[in-house]
């Protein structure tokens, strides 16, 4: 069956990722629902996540997400707390596991590292060597914790 997932993009990208998912017959468009083996695409506004994190699902639904993976999220210090924000509204405490691909060339690294210290348990950095060969690179960093 495969897993429910939701993947959101910034701003205008969005159209790109939702392509790319019904490229690989992973998403349907008109699904509003999640469910196993389907994509849902959806925007986030990482400078307003107040309001656009309320959009993911209807007021009387509670999602329990067993994984949040997030790519590039240490653009600012700012988009980092956007990232945070998110983290700590989808995640649930004792359950959700959480990997994170932090650029090292960006000001909002060390910050990102910093918070995830304070408030998350077991953050650890994935070594190297147990990255896939194809896709480690120096250029970015992969932690991981729990909620």
């Amino acid at each position: 069956m495969g897993a429910a997932v939701i993947s959101s993009e910034y701003g205008s990208a969005v159209r790109y990722l939702q392509k790319n998912c019904s490229d690989n017959a992973v998403t349907s468009i008109a699904q509003t629902k999640m469910k196993a083996g389907v994509v849902l695409c959806r925007k986030i506004d990482w400078f307003n996540t107040a309001e656009t994190l309320q959009t993911l699902f209807a007021p009387n639904e509670r999602a329990i997400f067993d994984l949040i993976m997030v790519t590039d999220c240490s653009l600012t210090i700012k988009e980092s707390k956007g990232v945070l924000d998110m983290i700590h509204k989808y995640g649930t405490i004792g359950h959700t596991k959480v990997v994170v691909g932090l650029c090292n060339e960006r000001e909002g690294k060390p910050y990102f590292i910093e918070q995830c210290m304070k408030y998350f348990k077991e953050v650890v950095e994935v070594p190297m060597a147990q990255q896939h060969p194809v896709y480690r690179t120096t250029r970015q960093t992969i932690i991981q914790f729990r909620i």
